[in-house]
C-alpha cells in the first residue's frame, strides 16, 4: 500500500506538471514555437543522457540503437512528438489553450478507434457510446467555430498515433524518449544554427535564454515521475489520472488567461466528460468483476 500511495503521488505530480506547462510557455516573449521545440529536443537529449548514465542504462540504450527497425519507428515517433509540441506551444502562444485541452481530452478516445482498426482490438459497448459522444462534441465545436476544430483534431490524432507506435515497439520510456530526440537532433540543430546565422535566435543571456534551457528539465522531470508511477500503480489508475493534465490547462485558460468559453463549448466539454465517465465506469466494473 505504501508503494501504491507513492505511485499515486508520482502520477498526480507528473500530470499536474504537464497541466501547468501552459504557465511555463506563457513566460516566453516573442519566441516562435519551432525555436522552443528545437531547444526542447536539444536540451532533452543532454538531460536524458545524464539521467541514463546515472541510472547505468547505457547498455539497454545501445541495444535499441542497434535495432534498425526500432530506431526507424522511434524516428517517426520523434517527429510526431515534436509536431504535437509545436501545436501545443502554438496554441498557448495564440491564446487557444482550450483547443489544445479539447484535443488532449479526445485523444484517449481516438486511441480506442485506432486500436480497433489498426490492432483489431474489440471495442466495447461503452467505448462505442463514448466515441459517439466525442463525435457529437466535435460537431458542436464545428458549428460554433463555423469549421472543424482542426488544431484539436490534429493534436489528438498525432498523440494517438504516437501512442500506437510506442505500443507496437515497446521500449522503456527513458531510453525511448532519448532515442526519439537523438534521431531528430540534426533537424533541431540545423534550425538552431539557421536562427543564429540569420540573427533571429532568442537564445541569449536573458529570460528567454534561461527558459529555453529549462525546456530540457521541464520535459524530463514529469517523465521520470510518470515512469516511477507506472511501476507502482496499475494502468487503469494511470488512465484516469491522465485527465488531470487537460483539466488544469482548461481551467487555466478560462480563469487565468481569460479565454472565452461560450455555451456550445461548455456543452461539448460536458459531452467529453460524459464519454470519459462511461469509459471509466466500464473499466472499473470490469476490474471489480475480474477480482471477485
Amino acid at each position: 500500500m505504501k508503494e501504491e500511495r507513492l505511485g499515486l503521488i508520482f502520477g498526480i505530480s507528473a500530470f499536474c506538471l504537464w497541466g501547468f506547462l501552459v504557465v511555463f510557455f506563457k513566460q516566453f516573449n516573442g519566441v516562435n514555437p519551432y525555436e522552443i521545440v528545437a531547444h526542447r529536443v536539444l536540451w532533452s537529449v543532454l538531460v536524458l543522457l545524464l539521467v541514463l548514465v546515472y541510472l547505468r542504462r547505457i547498455s539497454s540504450l545501445i541495444k535499441i540503437l542497434l535495432n534498425f527497425n526500432v530506431t526507424f519507428w522511434l524516428f517517426i515517433s520523434g517527429l510526431l512528438l515534436s509536431s504535437s509540441w509545436c501545436i501545443f506551444v502554438y496554441t498557448v502562444d495564440a491564446g487557444l489553450v482550450l483547443e489544445a485541452g479539447f484535443g488532449n481530452f479526445i485523444s484517449p478516445l481516438l486511441s480506442i478507434l485506432i486500436g480497433c482498426f489498426a490492432l483489431k482490438e474489440n471495442i466495447t459497448n461503452g467505448a462505442k457510446v463514448a466515441v459517439f459522444f466525442v463525435v457529437l462534441a466535435i460537431l458542436i465545436q464545428s458549428l460554433t467555430l463555423g469549421s472543424l476544430p482542426v488544431l484539436s483534431i490534429l493534436l489528438a490524432t498525432i498523440v494517438a498515433i504516437y501512442g500506437l507506435i510506442k505500443k507496437k515497439i515497446r521500449v522503456a520510456a527513458l531510453e525511448g524518449l532519448f532515442v526519439e530526440n537523438l534521431l531528430i537532433t540534426p533537424i533541431a540543430m540545423t534550425y538552431f544554427l539557421y536562427l543564429l546565422h540569420s540573427s533571429q535566435s532568442h537564445f541569449m543571456a536573458d529570460l528567454n535564454g534561461f527558459l529555453l534551457i529549462l525546456c530540457g528539465p521541464v520535459t524530463v522531470v514529469p517523465l521520470l515521475l510518470f515512469s516511477a508511477a507506472t511501476t507502482r500503480i496499475n494502468l487503469s489508475t494511470m488512465g484516469y489520472l491522465q485527465y488531470i493534465n487537460p483539466s488544469i490547462s482548461i481551467l487555466l485558460a478560462i480563469f487565468l488567461y481569460g479565454e472565452s468559453v461560450g455555451i456550445y463549448k461548455i456543452i461539448s466539454f460536458c459531452l467529453i466528460w460524459v464519454a470519459l465517465a462511461i469509459i471509466t465506469l466500464e473499466g472499473f466494473y470490469k476490474y471489480k468483476k475480474g477480482h471477485k
